[in-house]
């Protein structure tokens, strides 16, 4: 798509200004019902989550004091199908990523689903098709407005989107997040055929539809990330073209300005060292047709590359987020191969016109495969070993550098530091699905890297002149060989320079649940005997460095600085284990997620 700057209605450019507002058919009409002072909701606040990563720059900091964990204040449900859902996923895992509430002084903003889940028969066989996670047609997606009184959450009203996740793998990835983002008088939420809703965030109204590609709904077009607003006002999200079998056509990054016109940039043009869709990649090893251990290598030792794939176009991953340079000018977010997500791009954009900055390859940043995260098949305790001879430092799954990666179904998105760095999560499978975090300056420059980085965006705790990281560190299958269990699952700390200034383990070794009166009833769970994941892809930290997250035990933590627990509220069983992210609202209550309902928890 040529990135001009495309024509904008008269209609569009009305929604930043004096207002306007849509038919039930999406055509922008004129309003004599403007916004006003008072649909700023008092003001911008400190604690305002206004989008995934709580801001643009994607830090999920905030400047108040987070709440004593001693009690469940309210609740609401967000996810009525849960058990229907979980009971689809043949791994009996709720495999959906869910939103980030937002918050506006004292109403808190989330996604709800309703409508009707239609079934297979039996659950998980996928049988009669369309069924399970697979027919949206009668599930709506809707954010929902709460006034929030000191924690008492109580609904002001539903807006229902035309919107439905997208997926261009057909089955099993997670489920896409609805994920809207509030500017500074309205509220944005994704709709269908890559359309964005204007929505007047104190009473609901619809103002508009911001349609980039024409003044139909066309639905080819696909909204594939959540949305990331600034202070000023412009819009920015990810767009996916597919044919009618969800084959991918398009990838693209958009622009709504605050003034209402639209710009539209293919990833093609930002991924110019990229392989070209007809080009043939690596690829990786698979079973059976390359006997383990891997790397496959041939009678004189060398390294017997896998078969070839095609590469496809390059795409953001879905659920991406962009994030924003402190100062709005520069646009970070990645791409990767669709055929093979080891050629994978991390990319910065000018904001003003959407030209490419930098774009930077994500393989060969690491040598750490082969004889340093995966043991030789002469150590009889590494769970996925080198073929001994191996080259050293290779990624054993396809004999070649290890490279970050992006997949669907991960939210890692990239996250503005306060000196400017970048920092970026990835996944790889050579060290157990674990990926990187990735270090990066302003430029572009590969910095340093830590050994997790799968579906987390970590927050940023500023003090003493610096900041620290806080993350997730789930080792799946460390301790599997030798104990039957799976772990340890950590919490960390990391410094500006991504070393370890300390660690929380899991050590709840129960499953637990409510019973039908309310009451938690545990036992314990020798498949947890190494403990639990921490099931968050994006934490909460307050000013004073206390971080607030969730676990797959069905409990939210308080962890103060050094990593000891301080209190943790049992919310329900993690039906699946679905990662979520976790916040804190203006008055430093938790709102965590947890099996379809949202909880808010605090001391008073």
């Amino acid at each position: 798509m040529n990135a001009g700057w495309l024509a904008a209605s008269a209609a569009a450019l009305l929604v930043l200004s004096c207002g306007a507002h849509s038919d039930s058919d999406g055509a922008p009409q004129s309003s004599t019902q403007g916004l006003t002072e008072e649909d700023d909701l008092f003001g911008k606040h400190c604690s305002d989550r206004t989008q995934f990563g709580g801001d643009a720059t994607h830090q999920n900091r905030t400047c108040v004091v987070g709440q004593d964990l001693k009690k469940t204040i309210s609740s609401a449900i967000y996810d009525p199908f849960v058990e229907q859902e979980v009971a689809e996923h043949p791994n009996a895992a709720l495999a959906i990523h869910y939103a980030m509430p937002l918050t506006r002084r004292n109403q808190v903003f989330m996604s709800r689903k309703s409508g009707r889940f239609v079934p297979c028969d039996p659950p998980g066989s996928g049988q009669p098709a369309p069924c399970g996670q697979q027919n949206t047609e009668f599930i709506h997606w809707n954010m929902v407005a709460y006034d929030n009184d000191d924690g008492h959450l109580s609904e002001r009203w539903t807006f229902t989107s035309d919107w439905k996740p997208f997926s261009v793998l057909g089955g099993r990835a997670f489920e896409q997040v609805f994920q809207s983002a509030l500017g500074r008088r309205v509220l944005f939420v994704p709709g269908a055929g890559g359309t964005v809703h204007v929505v007047e965030p104190k009473h609901g109204r619809a103002i508009a539809r911001l349609n980039p590609f024409g003044t139909v709904v066309d639905p080819a077009y696909h909204v594939a990330s959540p949305l990331t607003v600034d202070d000023d006002g412009n819009l920015y999200y990810n767009v996916l073209k597919a044919d009618p079998d969800r084959r991918l056509t398009q990838a693209l990054l958009v622009r709504i300005g605050a003034n209402g016109r639209y710009r539209v940039v293919d990833y093609t043009a930002l991924t110019p060292g990229a392989p070209a869709p007809t080009d043939m990649c690596r690829g990786s090893y698979v079973r059976p047709r390359d006997p383990l251990p891997w790397p496959v290598m041939d009678a004189n030792g060398a390294v017997v590359p896998p078969a070839p794939v095609p590469c496809l176009g390059q795409a953001p991953p879905i659920d991406m987020a962009p994030a924003l340079s402190a100062d709005g000018k520069t646009l970070y977010t990645g791409s990767r191969a669709v055929g093979d997500r080891n050629y994978a791009y991390f990319i910065a954009v000018r904001t003003s016109d959407l030209s490419l900055r930098w774009s930077r390859s994500l393989r060969g940043l690491v040598h750490d495969g082969c004889g340093v995260i995966n043991a030789y098949e002469s150590d009889p305790t590494e769970p996925s070993p080198c073929r001994n001879g191996a080259p050293f430092g290779v990624d054993r799954t396809t004999g070649d550098d290890p490279a970050g990666a992006f997949v669907d179904g991960d939210t890692s998105s990239p996250v503005v530091l306060p000196d400017g760095k970048l920092l970026l999560g990835t996944i790889s499978n050579y060290n157990y699905s674990r990926g990187h975090l990735f270090t990066f300056t302003s430029d572009g420059e590969y910095l340093a890297n830590f050994d997790f980085g799968w579906d987390v965006t970590p927050a940023v705790w500023r003090h003493d002149g610096t900041y620290s990281i806080i993350s997730k560190d789930n080792h799946y299958f460390d301790d599997y060989l030798t104990t039957g269990t799976y772990g340890p699952f950590l919490l960390p700390q990391l410094d500006a320079n991504l070393k370890l200034e300390w660690n929380t383990k899991n050590t709840e070794t129960k499953m637990c649940k409510r019973d039908a009166s309310g009451n938690v009833v545990c036992v314990e769970d020798p498949e947890h005997a190494g403990g639990f994941e921490w099931c968050v892809n994006a934490p909460a930290v307050d000013v004073r460095g206390t971080v607030f997250v969730t676990s797959e035990d069905g409990h939210t933590y308080q962890i103060e600085q050094g990593g000891r627990i301080v209190n943790r509220q049992f919310l329900d069983q993690a039906l699946g284990s679905a990662y979520t992210p976790a916040i804190l609202d203006r008055y430093g209550h938790t709102i965590a997620l947890n099996a379809g309902i949202m909880t808010v928890l605090g001391s008073d």
